[in-house]
């Protein structure tokens, strides 16, 4: 380091040598008076973009004006050296000779020097004028790129695995099972047993025992198919009791599949964590209550899906108003106060791969605390597709040049917008006095610095390490944006569309549980996945996210309908209401009558003669095997029925 700063030195003088006769230029013009003491504070971790070179990138014997030859390799283009000023020295063309091979060894040493120490930029800026120095007055950024053409691509950008469903995922070919995928049977087990631990303390607040039966898987998926079946007719702001509602305007499948209370009840008592030991948990973990299905899944998203070479990060807010200690306010979302979700997916499919919720500050001496570092939550969220050669797009929350190196070295890109605070920016691409549609670019050997100005007098500005050229799209016609800003609208919107169709057939109610809410949008983000894994194994199937939905929500309750049906103690019509919603209704072909089982020995009464009749039979539907007397049967051979049912399939 201490070479580094004589070898400064000595070129400093031997400029200041250069250019005393005929320039009225002083030490105080190359480096400012208010840097003459500053000291170099920056570390590695916050500014990866001016490592300072070895010892051996420059001769430590090197004295200028010598005759000694540099090491160093030619790095100046011929224009910058022919603009160099004539002095009163050059008097002989040996004297001329020797001048030059001096100045051409010179500017060799101060090129090699400025690509790692950024103070020295400053000397060569005011002449050739090939460079622009950020407000540290250490990076430096080339006003022209080095695109050679022809070539073939960069390692960074070579993506190694193609987009799609991957291991199970790819025998998924219905609806539910798609959703099965990330709404699995370890989820649906987990869940059941904290609600039928939370059951069972609260079971002494009630009298009757049926008010707080426990629940079961059957019961649990059906629970999700009603929430998921209100979400797709976009109720979720709708009385519940006008589902259940039995004067026409109710639905079937409701109170087909169980009764408003019985509802009402799970919705108070689904629990995702063991309700005797969070208490203790919670001393070290603010998310505990909902880590355990959170966990397992995002696991469930990471593990059926490969990425596309174009991924973008974001942030979600979950709209919530209850208590919460990690609660949010971001004045530029919609709902303004809610939970925020930091999120990555696919830019093109809006495939959701990753998630983490961001919970502040844990408490002292917690296993789960983490930096809350954007540049960290980055390099966390990508984690599982590094090396991979796809490219990031974030806004400029995320956005810092030295993440930009980080994730280089991981072999991944970064697209995104900059804020003008940050200290690597030259201060001529954040000048207010812009003409509209200029564009100023600034290059280094993997990273590329735009300022575009979309209107005069403002400006905005890009990295990225994914494109390497000022090429202008000739499509925004006199707007004249360059490609990185096409580029960087076309892919960030992912974590948005996301949002978006969350938003627009939402399973959300109103709570005051977080947990609850969170666990609503886990059901949203699953029925996304699932139509995008479902599209890609049917391609020629294709299916509106509203159908989608119904279907899953109809499959999840078919099973405890079938099941509701043979409950001889419910209403006629509920009975009848869960045989439609099962497929057992009039859709289902001809049914045939057969005897009554042999080990059936009582009679049982016909369930559609009315009660004053007291007719008791023997006989049974073959299908829904319900008591039924021949008056409401047809007599129909095996023949005859096989072929019905296979017309009506």
């Amino acid at each position: 380091m201490d070479s580094l700063d004589k070898q400064a030195e000595k070129i400093l003088q031997y400029l200041l040598e250069e250019y005393s006769e005929g320039d009225d230029i002083s030490y105080n013009d190359i480096i400012p008076e208010s840097d003459h003491d500053e000291q170099d504070h920056i570390s590695e971790s916050d500014h990866d973009t001016c490592s300072i070179p070895d010892d051996s990138d420059v001769d430590p014997d090197f004295v200028p004006g010598s005759n000694n030859t540099s090491d160093v390799e030619d790095s100046v283009d011929e224009e910058d050296i022919s603009g160099q000023p004539t002095t009163k020295k050059q008097k002989t063309g040996v004297q001329d000779s020797n001048n030059t091979q001096q100045r051409n060894t010179v500017d060799d040493v101060i090129e090699e020097v400025v690509m790692g120490v950024g103070d020295i930029a400053q000397v060569c800026s005011p002449r050739s004028r090939n460079y622009l120095v950020g407000k540290d007055k250490k990076t430096l950024w080339k006003r022209t790129c080095n695109t050679i053409a022809n070539v073939r691509t960069r390692s960074e950008n070579i993506v190694k695995h193609l987009p799609g469903p991957v291991r199970n995922a790819n025998q998924a070919t219905t609806p539910l099972e798609c959703f099965h995928l990330f709404v699995d049977n370890q989820i649906v087990q987990a869940i059941t047993i904290h609600t039928n631990v939370y059951i069972n303390k609260i079971s002494v607040q009630y009298c009757r025992e049926r008010d707080c039966k426990q629940t079961d898987p059957l019961e649990i998926k059906a629970f999700f198919g009603l929430l998921l079946y209100a979400g797709s007719i976009r109720s979720g702001h709708q009385n519940l009791r006008e589902l259940w509602s039995k004067d026409g305007t109710g639905l079937e499948i409701f109170y087909g599949i169980m009764s408003f209370n019985r509802f009402i009840f799970l919705l108070k008592s689904i629990r995702f964590d063991n309700i005797n030991d969070r208490g203790e948990r919670r001393k070290f973990d603010k998310f505990a209550p909902f880590r355990e299905v959170f966990k397992l899944f995002v696991n469930n998203c990471d593990t059926h899906y490969s990425l596309g070479e174009f991924v973008t990060i974001d942030e979600q807010l979950v709209p919530f108003r209850g208590r919460c200690s990690f609660r949010q306010y971001m004045k530029s979302k919609p709902a303004k106060y809610g939970l925020k979700v930091l999120t990555m997916t696919d830019a093109k499919t809006y495939y959701v791969k990753t998630m983490e919720v961001y919970l502040g500050k844990q408490p002292e001496g917690s296993p789960y605390e983490v930096s809350n570092r954007p540049s960290d939550v980055v390099l966390r969220l990508v984690k599982t597709i590094e090396n991979s050669g796809r490219n990031i797009t974030a806004d400029n929350w995320f956005t810092s040049i030295p993440l930009v190196n980080q994730l280089l070295n991981k072999k991944l890109t970064y697209v995104g917008t900059v804020r003008k605070d940050k200290v690597e920016i030259p201060p001529v691409m954040t000048s207010k006095k812009r003409e509209a549609y200029d564009t100023i670019f600034g290059f280094q050997e993997k990273i590329t610095l735009l300022s575009y100005a979309p209107k005069q007098n403002r400006s905005v500005i890009l990295v990225s390490s994914f494109h390497h050229d000022d090429h202008i799209d000739e499509s925004t016609g006199i707007q004249r944006k360059p490609y990185v800003i096409t580029f960087y609208n076309n892919t960030k919107s992912g974590v948005d569309i996301v949002d978006k169709k969350c938003g627009t057939y939402s399973t959300s109610r109103r709570s005051n549980r977080w947990p609850l809410v969170l666990f609503y949008r886990l059901l949203d983000i699953a029925g996304v996945n699932a139509q995008i894994i479902y599209l890609f194994n049917n391609p020629t199937k294709p299916i509106l996210r509203r159908l989608f939905l119904k279907e899953i929500a109809i499959e999840l309750v078919k099973p405890l309908a079938q099941s509701r049906c043979t409950i001889q103690t419910l209403p006629k019509n509920i009975r009848q209401s869960a045989r439609i919603v099962a497929g057992l209704g009039q859709g289902s072909g001809v049914q045939g009558p057969v005897k009554a089982n042999d080990g059936q020995k009582r009679k049982a009464r016909c369930t559609i003669c009315p009660r004053n009749k007291d007719i008791k039979v023997k006989t049974s539907c073959e299908m829904c095997k319900i008591p039924m007397c021949m008056s409401h049967m047809k007599t129909v051979c095996e023949g005859c029925l096989i072929q019905v049912n296979d017309e009506s399939d």
